[in-house]
């Protein structure tokens, strides 16, 4: 009986100390939601087919840990002055997806976890098939934590939509900001708990007791200008205004075109910009060639 109790006092022990192993990434400080960060300055396109939200999660002590994407929908980033000053992007939670990687159990499929995942127990997509991350601030990081991701010069704060409840968080992250792009990277932590996320009827329910409520999160946000065709390149007059008019009045073209060339479905965003030049470009050109 003694051995027993020795060997279940040490057991407990190792799990104790693994289970600051689980995480890479430190914890995301949270508050309640905040003021979103006006929206200024120009406004840069999220590309959508170039961003990821990468998730990973993990058992109690880091055990079996599991991992996978999360597709972004849409967004857009406010620059001002060469900084990032507001900004929004919407994530897919339809498009979560498990490395089959992080599967290595022969009784278990990733599509299994995926569903899993999806259903009420956990995120209930049905119910909320999108998350949301609005900025509220951006501010210059003097030193960066150990943990970071490399390179992260900014401390960025925003309001986080899981399952329905905002809640706001701060981590540190790198903003790269040029001519005609903007970029926002971070890894930190978020305790599922906050967003009333659980699994199992309480606390003391061994299977929420057996997965930890940690949820590291990887950010790779990528947004440019939209550079459109120099209308001046279409030599005939003819020519130039049936592009024109293609453009301003025939927008299901360009969504159709879209469509094929990227194989996703066309951003709205993109399509709303994509109008609103189109009638710049179209007075522009009415006053330099009449």
């Amino acid at each position: 009986m003694k051995k027993l109790s020795v060997i279940a006092l040490v057991g407990v022990g190792l799990l104790a100390a693994s289970c600051n192993k689980e995480k890479s990434a430190e914890n995301a400080a949270t508050s309640t939601e905040q003021k979103v960060a006006e929206s200024k300055g120009e406004v840069l396109a999220v590309d959508t087919a170039a961003s990821v939200v990468n998730w990973k999660a993990f058992h109690k002590g880091g055990m079996a840990p599991r991992w996978g994407t999360l597709m972004v929908k849409s967004g857009d980033l406010n620059i001002e002055n060469g900084n990032v000053a507001a900004g929004n992007f919407v994530i897919d939670m339809n498009s979560l997806k498990v490395d089959p990687a992080s599967v290595t159990e022969k009784d278990k499929k990733p599509a299994d976890l995926e569903a899993h995942l999806k259903n009420p127990d956990f995120f209930d997509t049905t119910k909320n098939p999108t998350s949301e991350f609005k900025i509220t601030n951006v501010a210059d990081l003097k030193q960066a934590p150990a943990d970071a991701i490399a390179g992260a010069n900014k401390t960025v704060s925003g309001n986080l939509t899981l399952s329905g409840k905002t809640m706001n968080v701060t981590f540190p992250a790198k903003v790269d900001v040029t001519e005609t792009s903007a970029s926002i990277q971070a890894k930190f932590t978020v305790n599922r708990a906050d967003w009333g996320i659980k699994f199992g009827t309480s606390e003391a329910d061994p299977a929420e007791w057996m997965i930890s409520k940690d949820i590291e999160i990887a950010v790779d946000v990528k947004a440019k200008k939209i550079i459109l065709l120099d209308i001046k390149s279409l030599k005939l007059p003819f020519l130039r205004w049936l592009f024109l008019y293609i453009l301003v009045f025939c927008p299901e073209i360009f969504r159709v075109v879209y469509n094929f060339n990227k194989k996703i479905e066309a951003d709205q965003t993109f399509l709303d910009s994509l109008f609103y030049y189109c009638l710049r470009i179209r007075l522009d050109f009415y006053l330099v060639n009449r």
